[in-house]
């Protein structure tokens, strides 16, 4: 099964991020502008059958007023706005995963 994944993760989300902008970092994906890091997080499960996608947004002008340190590279609990993919794309368990990005984009 961890073949399986990291074959998912190379072949097909890998290239659908970098298309959009986005660097891996192990099994993060982050996309960085001038005061915002967005990212993705695939977290697996123990059996490596199954993982969640965790959606995440850094915000440097918040953590400023936050008078927290800005970082230039956050970790998925690091950032100011955090979600599972599910909470924000209805249907993905039924999507393959660039379709899911995909609809994610275009939002």
């Amino acid at each position: 099964m961890q073949q399986i994944f990291n074959k998912l993760i190379k072949q097909n989300i890998k290239p659908f991020l970098s298309m959009l902008g986005y660097n891996k970092k192990s099994l993060n994906f982050y996309k960085t502008t001038d005061n915002l890091i967005y990212m993705f997080n695939f977290q697996k499960f123990a059996n490596n059958v199954m993982f969640y996608m965790n959606c995440g947004i850094y915000a440097t002008e918040l953590a400023h007023v936050q008078s927290k340190e800005i970082l230039t590279a956050s970790k998925e609990a690091e950032c100011h706005f955090r979600a599972r993919i599910e909470s924000i794309v209805e249907g993905t368990f039924n999507l393959d995963f660039p379709s899911i990005l995909l609809r994610i984009w275009m939002v």
